[in-house]
Parts: structure tokens; sequence; C-alpha cells
């Protein structure tokens, strides 16, 4: 699951974040990507670590937004139109979700 996050985290939350720099509102799809394509992805650790790396990434995207950057939105098939913070929320409850799920499990650190 900590590979699905990592994974998450670049193909859908950044390429989303990329989008919305464009001019116009994009529309996103329901998007499932693949495992990353990192051996270290096969392991907790190294999957907790790259997961924690792309999320740097995203949070140094989010803290370089201004106002008006903010405010940009996009149209989710499922959850409607969502600015910036709509689509963090919509990222937090998914790996709120995902957590969770490895905490049942026992996994370490979750």
């Amino acid at each position: 699951m900590l590979a699905h996050l990592a994974a998450v985290e670049r193909a859908v939350w950044q390429a989303r974040l990329d989008t919305l720099q464009s001019d116009g509102e994009p529309s996103w799809a329901w998007t499932e990507p693949g495992p990353p394509d990192d051996p270290s992805a096969a392991t907790t650790d190294g999957a907790g670590a790259l997961f924690a790396e792309a999320r740097a990434e995203t949070l140094v995207r989010l803290a370089l937004l201004d106002e008006a950057g903010w405010a940009r939105s996009g149209v989710h098939g499922t959850y409607g139109r969502l600015d910036v913070a709509d689509l963090m929320r919509v990222a937090a409850d998914h790996d709120e979700e995902h957590l969770t799920a490895l905490a049942a499990r026992g996994v370490p650190g979750t």
C-alpha cells in the first residue's frame, strides 16, 4: 500500500497540480496508477521512503503557490469541481484510508 501511495502521489496528485498550471480548467478521470518503477518499492521501508520523498515534493509545490494558484480548479469525474485545497483534502482522505488499513495489519510506523 505504501508503494501505491507513492505512485498516486506522483501520477495523480502531482500530475493534477501540473495541469492546474495551464490555461483553462482541466478535467480529471479516476486514475489508478500501477506500482512505482523503483525496485525499492518492493519493501515496506523502501516504499515508505518513496512516498515520503514524493509527498515532500508535493509540499514544496504547494508552498510555491500564490493566492491565484490556490484558487485554480479542475473538474473530477467523481468529485466534481476541486480547487487546490479540495484536491489536497481528497489526497489526505486517500492517505488516511490506506494508512488505517496498514495500521490494522500491524505495519510499523502507521
